[in-house]
């Protein structure tokens, strides 16, 4: 591995550990892995070619992505096996890119366990509070590899409808089920003290 976590200056940028730091930059490079082929399924589905997809969805998020994915599908003569495997691989990265929202956006609000604890702003006007979620190196480093799942998910259809197999039964795949979200638990009572600001 090219670098160090006792490099003086990542020790120097690193307000939480530099193990769930890292685990951030991950789970950030992997979702940018996860819209390329998010873009692919789309250039696929919509059997356009790549420049032609690219002008139609050059400036569009995941979610726009996926809906024109889940309309075109439709459009098309596609086994209903790659249909509940495209419904699925959709879903799945839809919540993988909430988990991926949730840290990307995090705030620091408390101490658990001697680190910070990440947390979402608020979104009431009349509570400022940040709400901690689950943030241990742990649960980042399972968002990482969720969305790792996603991509690899992504790139196996796009390839089967490449390929020109999408009216043929599929092999089955097992239906990826999130483990959890990092901010179902976000609404609970505080329990923590503010930290010093970073």
């Amino acid at each position: 591995m090219a670098g160090s976590f006792d490099d003086p200056w990542v020790t120097s940028n690193s307000s939480i550990s530099a193990e769930r730091l890292h685990a951030l930059g991950v789970i950030t490079f992997k979702w940018n892995l996860c819209e390329f082929w998010l873009f692919h399924l789309f250039r696929a589905v919509s059997a356009l070619p790549e420049s032609e997809a690219w002008i139609l969805s050059y400036d569009l998020k995941s979610q726009p992505i996926c809906a024109r994915i889940k309309l075109l599908m439709k459009q098309r003569n596609y086994h209903s096996d790659l249909i509940e495997l495209i419904d699925n691989v959709i879903l799945f990265s839809d919540k993988c890119r909430d988990n991926r929202n949730a840290v990307v956006h995090a705030w620091t609000y408390g101490m658990r366990n001697g680190e910070k604890v990440l947390a979402r702003k608020s979104r009431k006007p009349s509570e400022m509070d940040p709400i901690p979620f689950q943030s241990e190196l742990l649960d980042l480093r399972r968002v990482a590899d969720e969305i790792e799942t996603a991509v690899t998910r992504l790139w196996l259809i796009t390839c089967v409808i490449e390929d020109g197999s999408s009216g043929l039964p599929q092999p089955r795949f097992q239906t990826l089920i999130l483990s959890s979200s990092l901010t179902y638990n976000a609404g609970q009572p505080k329990t923590k003290t503010p930290d010093a600001p970073i």
